[in-house]
C-alpha cells in the first residue's frame, strides 16, 4: 500500500472539491410524504448537496477535512477551509437570530445579552466544536429530510 504524499493528496481534493459542490446529476434517496417533500438536494441537505448522492458527498467531505487536516499547506487546503467556513457561517447567523438553540448554560441570558457579548459567546461555542460536531449541527438545523423515528 503507498502512502498519501501531498501531491497525492492534492489531485484527490481537487477531484472532491470538483463535486462536493456539485448539485446536479443528483440521485435522492428521500422518504416523500407530500408534494411539498420534493425539494431540490441543497435545500434537503444544505451541507451535503453536492455528489451524486448525499452518501457520495458525507465522504468527499470526510476526505477533504481529512486532507487539510493533514496537508494544512496545501492550495488546496485554503479552498477547502473556505467551503467549511459556509457551514460556521451558517451556524453563527443562525445561533444569533435563535440563541434559544443553542444547548443549556450557553443560551442562557443570551437574550438579555448586547450583541457583541452574545456573538463572543456564540462564537466561542462554535470554536469548541470538531468539523464532525459541526457537520452534524449544520445537518441538524438546516436539513430539510424528515425523521424517521
Amino acid at each position: 500500500m503507498s502512502a498519501l504524499t501531498p501531491d497525492l493528496a492534492a489531485k484527490f481534493a481537487r477531484l472532491t472539491l470538483g463535486h462536493v459542490t456539485k448539485e446536479y446529476p443528483h440521485k435522492l434517496d428521500h422518504v416523500m410524504s407530500g408534494d411539498a417533500d420534493v425539494l431540490p438536494p441543497r435545500v434537503l441537505h444544505p451541507v451535503f448537496y453536492g455528489s451524486f448522492d448525499w452518501h457520495s458527498c458525507v465522504h468527499g467531505w470526510w476526505q477533504l477535512m481529512r486532507i487539510a487536516t493533514r496537508f494544512p499547506d496545501l492550495a488546496e487546503a485554503a479552498a477547502i477551509r473556505e467551503q467549511a467556513a459556509l457551514v460556521v457561517s451558517d451556524l453563527f447567523a443562525h445561533f444569533m437570530a435563535r440563541p434559544a438553540d443553542l444547548p443549556g448554560e450557553w443560551a442562557e441570558g443570551l437574550e438579555l445579552t448586547d450583541a457583541p457579548r452574545k456573538a463572543r459567546r456564540i462564537a466561542d461555542y462554535i470554536a469548541g466544536m470538531t468539523d464532525r460536531y459541526a457537520l452534524d449541527e449544520h445537518h441538524r438545523l438546516f436539513d430539510a429530510t424528515p425523521d424517521l423515528r
